[in-house]
């Protein structure tokens, strides 16, 4: 299914045409921030737990010299109720941190007191869509020429999710 017969053309160029795009859809949200505060932003449940990720959001990361990426002040927006065990608790969020990048990205952490917005708070990413007969018949028309029939069945179930997402994404 990965190589590419002569004279077919590619069966789906998706994940290409996604990679090609994922800058420019990224531009807006990511301007004026560094990659590291991009990090943090996308992995801060993964870095901070999900006991803190549920009371904070990353608010601002900056460096005492622009030039050297080291040694920032991490600003995050904390639920007011959280804000004293936050405090408490800051020289391991440090080190989680250091240990996430591998070097001493954050020195120091200031918390500013805001009530986070609900939506932020109880945000579920919808489920998936389940895969319609049309989809799982095209999937299994897809991999059929793959011997192994674990890898086959595999093959089927992510190509009828994926087309299954396609179609909850057009709705």
């Amino acid at each position: 299914m990965a190589e590419k017969r002569s004279g077919e053309k590619r069966r789906d160029p998706g994940l290409r045409v996604l990679s090609r795009r994922l800058p420019e859809l990224t531009a807006p949200l990511l301007r004026g921030r560094s990659r590291a505060e991009a990090t943090l932003l996308q992995d801060w449940n993964r870095i901070a737990g999900e006991r803190i990720a549920a009371v904070t959001r990353v608010h601002r990361l900056s460096f005492p010299k622009r030039e050297e990426r080291r040694n920032a002040r991490l600003t995050l927006a904390c639920e007011p109720g959280a804000a004293l065990d936050l405090q408490h608790s800051t020289p391991q969020l440090i080190e989680r941190i250091n240990g996430y990048f591998g070097f001493a990205l954050v020195a120091e952490i200031a918390l500013q007191q805001r009530h986070l917005a609900q939506r932020e708070k109880g945000w579920k990413k919808p489920p998936p869509a389940a895969p319609g007969a049309a989809e799982i018949a095209e999937a299994e028309a897809a991999a059929r020429d793959l011997e192994d029939p674990e890898l086959r069945e595999a093959m089927t179930r992510l190509a009828a999710a994926v087309a299954a997402r396609r179609r909850q994404v057009k709705d």
